[in-house]
């Protein structure tokens, strides 16, 4: 690998080169006193984002999987870029921030759409309340990453009435989290019916 990205307690991000083309390693290893009679939940986890990134492959603005690395790690294609909390933030610091002219117009549409698409395929999203799990390219495009404690509907079993209750009530907090950073970022775009 060529750099770490982003390390918490539980899990690693590092940039990955392979054949030419950057991505990111993804490694979910608990780091914190004890965490090694943990590691079958970190596991458990890098199983379910598998999983969740698998149902959503190709979904627009979703990073493409391209494999898996050992029992607890998985690689996606690297997508250019800051999150958006950063790339607002930098802007006010630098005094420029100017909403109309820094978030294209079509931002929010777009993000809109990959939600729809991984509401579609029955995946509640649950962390958009984290301006960090939104990637914004060097095109000014938005990315949704990080998919670790999404709730995916089983497509068939006795719980998936419940987990469908579980993720109609997740899809409306994602798409609530949605329009507060549309709120917050571009107002002048939300509709009478967004604003209430």
């Amino acid at each position: 690998y060529t750099s770490t990205l982003k390390e918490d307690f539980f899990s690693a991000n590092y940039l990955y080169e392979r054949e030419g083309e950057a991505h990111v390693l993804k490694v979910s290893r608990f780091r914190f006193i004890f965490a090694f009679a943990f590691q079958w939940l970190a596991r458990l986890l890098h199983h379910h984002e598998w999983a969740v990134y698998s149902r959503l492959d190709g979904a627009p603005r979703i990073p493409r999987l391209t494999g898996r690395h050992g029992r607890d790690a998985y690689l996606h294609v690297f997508i250019p870029g800051v999150t958006l909390r950063n790339y607002v933030d930098r802007l006010k610091k630098d005094g420029v921030f100017d909403p109309a002219k820094h978030i294209r117009d079509d931002f929010f549409p777009n993000l809109q759409e990959t939600l729809a698409e991984v509401h579609r395929r029955e995946v509640g999203y649950a962390d958009l309340s984290k301006a960090e799990n939104v990637i914004v390219d060097e095109k000014g495009e938005p990315w949704l990453i990080d998919f670790q404690i999404s709730w995916p509907v089983p497509p068939s079993g006795p719980l998936r009435p419940f987990s469908h209750a579980v993720f109609r009530a997740i899809a409306r907090e994602d798409l609530y989290h949605l329009l507060k950073f549309k709120a917050r970022y571009r107002p002048d775009q939300l509709t009478p019916e967004e604003r209430a």
